[in-house]
């Protein structure tokens, strides 16, 4: 079933703004791809709850430069300098995400994944 992705009218109309368009055009891919993972086995309903859920994402990601977690956990070298982002107390991109993702689709079916399901 394909359902309509919310857009930024709704996102203004749900009294959510800090993002602007452009940001939430940039978000968006991330945020759908990151819910849908979040409900897996489930396909989006197209709920209210999921569009919320698409919204929240939206500004996680666009909090993190709209990259879709893009550099989490990764480091580089180059020739002797090193760069490898600490993460010992810090949120990453994935925690946050789930966190804003879950928030809104807590007490849904979206997230129950069945009888023996892992997560």
């Amino acid at each position: 079933m394909e359902t309509r992705a919310p857009t930024h009218e709704d996102y203004l109309a749900a009294g959510r703004g800090e993002l602007s368009a452009e940001e939430f055009k940039a978000a968006l891919p991330h945020a759908t791809a990151a819910v849908r993972d979040l409900i897996f086995p489930n396909e989006p309903d197209g709920s209210e709850e999921w569009a919320r859920a698409v919204m929240a994402a939206c500004e996680v990601d666009a909090a993190y430069g709209c990259s879709g977690g893009i550099m989490e956990g990764g480091g580089f070298t180059v020739g002797s300098f090193s760069w490898n982002p600490g993460t010992e107390g810090a949120s990453t991109y994935r925690s946050d995400m789930e966190a804003a993702v879950r928030r809104e689709l807590l007490g849904t079916p979206l997230l129950y994944t069945g009888i023996g399901g892992t997560r």
